[in-house]
């Protein structure tokens, strides 16, 4: 973001960025405020629940952000591979704010940097499945299997990847979605964050 740094300070000027900052925190306040709904009016699910933590549908926070901040964009990084078994997704979330040409600031957008990591997936060995126990008809890895030695897990290598697309597209959801809650305040009832008047967040101890 740039700023007008020949902008000339007067009392018109400064009362006049009093006011936006007032109008900022007032809209995000607002949205804040607002619950999601757990499913919409054509029955989609908004609200899921993953090992025992709620999270919000990344196309509902989309619609939020066409509603609440129409010309928003997404900027994303080039992905970071940590290792083996993670990779990282980065990028920055843009939204216009009109309030921001009272700070001087051109273009009048604000922006957040969101990140998102999510874990490889691999092949398992086929004798994982193909083992059945006749009695329980349980599956289990073969201990003689020359593959896998019996763990049921083929080697974290390139070719043992599956749909690694999958694996970016998830990390780069999760850093969109976060950069949303905590630039814009969608969400709040379900990732926990709250925004008090005075501008302060607010963070309850069960949080996602």
């Amino acid at each position: 973001m740039e700023t007008n740094n020949s902008l000339v300070i007067t009392d018109d000027i400064i009362t006049k960025a009093r006011e936006a900052g007032e109008a900022i925190k007032q809209k995000l306040a607002d949205i804040g405020l607002r619950s999601t709904p757990n499913i919409d009016l054509e029955g989609r699910t908004i609200i899921g629940d993953r090992d025992g933590q709620k999270y919000i549908i990344e196309a509902y926070m989309r619609e939020q952000l066409d509603y609440h901040f129409p010309g928003w964009s997404w900027e994303g990084m080039p992905v970071t591979m940590m290792g083996s078994e993670w990779l990282l997704c980065q990028g920055h979330l843009i939204i216009p704010d009109i309030n921001m040409l009272a700070l001087g600031i051109m273009p009048p957008i604000r922006k957040f940097h969101g990140v998102g990591g999510a874990r490889i997936q691999y092949k398992s060995c086929p004798c994982k499945y193909n083992n059945k126990n006749p009695q329980t008809g349980k599956a289990t890895p073969m201990r003689s299997c020359e593959n896998c030695h019996g763990t049921g897990s083929l080697p974290h290598s390139p070719e043992n990847v599956i749909d690694i697309d999958k694996n970016i597209k998830s990390g780069n959801s999760g850093a969109f979605k976060y950069a949303i809650n905590r630039l814009t305040h969608i969400g709040d009832d379900v990732y926990g964050k709250r925004l008090d008047f005075e501008g302060g967040e607010i963070e309850p101890i069960t949080t996602e």
